[in-house]
């Protein structure tokens, strides 16, 4: 598995008084994140920055630059794609060890709690400003996707195909890829995507 070894910077703009140039600030975060097979590391509207770090060239702990200081999160190893919203909640991949698969962790900003706890893998999740959490998780069958409100999780797809990469803006409207049913004959099957589904809790539902 190839890695890099990447330098984290965060660029702070600050005001220019009798400059004829903008006067900016470039500040170093860390010199160990985690970068395969993607960006493991997201910006907030705060200016604040979650990443993955690195544990012996494995995905490990969650980091968080808070605009003053640097937080540690999680320390678990095979911590993975952690998203921040603008209240710095962060949601993130966590292995479980036992069950050999992936579980979805948040930070509210005080505590970490893990939100599945299950004996299948669980993806592509994605966190909005209210807290909300939305992912694709395994049921046995095929890929569905999952909402978290805050209080409780609830199925947003029941059916016998991959629902994959959900989407969630702020008003709680969810787009994701819905693909055809997969062949069994193949362990790792090609998605094929088939349309975008669209749906809006204040009960309009749009499929494009």
């Amino acid at each position: 598995m190839k890695q890099q070894l990447i330098t984290m910077c965060v660029l702070v703009l600050l005001p220019a008084v009798g400059l004829a140039a903008p006067n900016y600030d470039i500040r170093k975060l860390s010199d160990d994140v985690y970068h395969y097979p993607h960006n493991t590391f997201q910006l907030n509207d705060l200016g604040h920055v979650v990443w993955e770090g690195r544990i012996n060239d494995d995905p490990g702990a969650i980091y968080l630059f808070n605009g003053s200081g640097i937080e540690t999160i999680s320390t678990k190893t095979y911590n993975h794609n952690p998203r921040i919203n603008a209240r710095d909640e962060i949601v993130w991949l966590g292995w479980d060890e036992a069950e050999r698969e992936w579980e979805v962790f948040l930070f509210d900003g005080v505590t970490v709690s893990q939100l599945t706890t299950n004996t299948q893998n669980d993806y592509y999740a994605q966190i909005n400003d209210n807290g909300w959490v939305v992912w694709a998780g395994y049921d046995g069958n095929d890929y569905e996707i999952y909402l978290y409100d805050g209080l409780s999780t609830r199925p947003i797809t029941q059916n016998n195909v991959y629902d994959v990469e959900p989407q969630l803006n702020n008003s709680g409207q969810i787009v994701w890829s819905h693909g055809y049913a997969i062949n069994s004959e193949y362990e790792i099957p090609t998605l094929t995507l088939e349309k975008i589904k669209f749906r809006n809790f204040n009960g309009l539902q749009v499929h494009v």
